[in-house]
């Protein structure tokens, strides 16, 4: 099956209440492989000529405010990554236009090796304030991370200027073994929440992160324990083919999202087809002991399907979007009573990544096939990295 399109109906105590129909999904960006804007004709042609095109990998997709301006993260999990955080820029040759990725907010601050800079950027944020909220895992090509490179960077992206940045101590992101996912911003009490997934570690080394913007400082939570961990008995597949032929994929905390109300966190490991929720309250409490914050978890319910992103829109805290790694495509949570797939596409959609919305009623998010650039066998004469926008009539939460 490929587009699903419903209007859907809920029947409850003989009131009918009416989902706004889904819109047929439109491809806003797609590429066999990423190009920048190079800053010399050399730069370009070492890029395409030693193959570090292959080496870069489309994640991330964010939008401003104004529907328009698109952000995109392209983490450094490989050597060579000409820039980490960009925005899309369209240029006309002719008859043709081509969209390049422009690094944001220059090329100096995608400096590898610096870790003032941004090494690698997987997660990040636009809150209706047009800040970027922006996550550096500071590893890049699987090393460990330079000491003060595992940094929150928030910039003006009208100004391009910076208004404030956070060195995460090493006990909370360690440099060998932390990998901060995604990031979902509290604008009402100031704090940020943050997944991290904890690759390079056995067991995992998963956990949220905790961040006051008020005071500059943060808190790991849920360190190691069982929600924010993979589920050792899901072993998934993507397209019928199983994600690493030799075993489970080993992944920890990821999707995340904040209700409108901002009273709940939802979350989810990427190996898991279960949504966590904890109160947001309990987690801006720094006093507040883990045991605390553990019992606090509850269990959702089953997703039936495992995520890397997650999404709560303007509709109620009873919804959340999901990405469906085992159903190539988008999943509608209505929470404690169904999971409703909304668009997919098993040869467009593989491996749906993160979510954004346009602000405009469109929810935005990014496939990208990651499960063969893991495995080492993209074949980059194929179309693999693509945007999607569907009109869901709402907007972020």
């Amino acid at each position: 099956m490929h587009t699903t399109l419903l209007v859907q109906v809920l029947c409850l105590a003989n009131v009918i209440f009416c989902v706004s129909a889904i819109g047929s999904p439109e491809l806003i960006f797609s590429a066999n492989f990423l190009n920048f804007t190079f800053r010399t004709s050399d730069d370009y042609n070492e890029y395409m000529n030693s193959g570090s095109y292959k080496n870069c990998m489309l994640a991330g997709v964010k939008m401003a405010e104004d529907g328009v301006t698109t952000f995109v993260s392209v983490p450094r999990w490989r050597a060579n990554v000409p820039a980490t955080l960009n925005k899309l820029v369209t240029y006309q040759f002719g008859d043709e236009q081509v969209t390049l990725l422009e690094p944001y907010p220059s090329w100096e601050m995608n400096e590898i090796g610096n870790p003032d800079a941004l090494q690698s950027v997987l997660g990040f944020e636009v809150d209706p304030l047009n800040r970027i909220w922006i996550l550096d895992q500071g590893k890049v090509d699987q090393n460990p991370a330079v000491p003060g490179s595992i940094k929150l960077l928030i910039y003006d992206i009208i100004t391009d200027e910076l208004i404030q940045k956070y060195v995460f101590p090493e006990d909370q992101a360690p440099l060998d073994n932390s990998f901060l996912n995604d990031v979902v911003v509290d604008l009402y009490n100031n704090f940020a929440y943050i997944s991290d997934t904890g690759l390079g570690s056995d067991p995992v080394h998963g956990g949220l992160l905790v961040y006051d913007f008020n005071t500059n400082s943060s808190r790991r939570v849920l360190n190691q324990v069982n929600v924010t961990s993979p589920d050792p008995s899901v072993w998934f597949s993507v397209n019928d083919q199983k994600v690493f032929a030799d075993g489970p994929m080993e992944a920890g905390a990821d999707g995340i999202a904040l209700t409108p109300s901002t009273e709940t966190l939802y979350f989810c490991p990427l190996a898991s087809r279960i949504l966590y929720s904890i109160p947001t309250a309990l987690l801006r409490n720094f006093s507040i002991p883990e045991e605390e914050l553990e019992l606090a978890v509850t269990v959702v319910m089953n997703k039936e399907t495992t995520s890397d992103g997650l999404a709560c829109s303007d509709e109620g805290d009873q919804y959340v979007y999901a990405t469906g790694l085992e159903v190539d495509g988008l999943v509608l949570l209505k929470v404690n009573s169904s999971v409703d797939v909304i668009v997919n596409d098993t040869v467009a959609m593989q491996w749906p990544d993160t979510i954004g919305f346009d602000h405009h009623g469109s929810i935005v998010f990014v496939s990208n096939k990651l499960q063969l650039f893991w495995q080492g066998v993209m074949d980059f004469t194929d179309e693999n990295f693509r945007i999607w926008k569907v009109y869901i009539g709402a907007n972020s939460s």
